[in-house]
């Protein structure tokens, strides 16, 4: 999928973890509303470095955000509200990767 550029995957009921994919021209992807879990790949931001719309969710996504986050520099919305992820750790690393001007979403059950 080298020259996807939006994928809408949202309210579908996938069951799984997170798909393995790569797309340098993906700017937009809805992975929202199905129930998905485990962690997110450890080198997403290279799989999808020009990603600006990324919504994961109301999923069953665990753990912390990866190193390779910082590499994704056009990122404006992030939405993981209702997934299993520590929200305080997880603002630490966002703010850590200079996500400052960011829409962030990580409102809890």
């Amino acid at each position: 999928m080298p020259s996807l550029e939006v994928l809408n995957l949202a309210g579908n009921g996938l069951e799984d973890t997170f798909p393995l994919f790569a797309s340098k021209s993906m700017h937009t992807l809805y992975l929202g509303r199905n129930r998905l879990h485990g962690t997110f790949p450890s080198n997403i931001g290279e799989l999808l470095p020009v990603l600006k719309i990324f919504d994961i969710s109301n999923n069953g996504f665990s753990g912390t955000i990866p190193d390779s986050f910082s590499l994704m520099h056009d990122l404006d919305y992030f939405d993981v509200g209702k997934n299993l992820i520590g929200k305080r750790k997880f603002l630490e690393r966002i703010y850590r990767f200079g996500f400052h001007h960011m829409s962030l979403y990580t409102y809890s059950y």
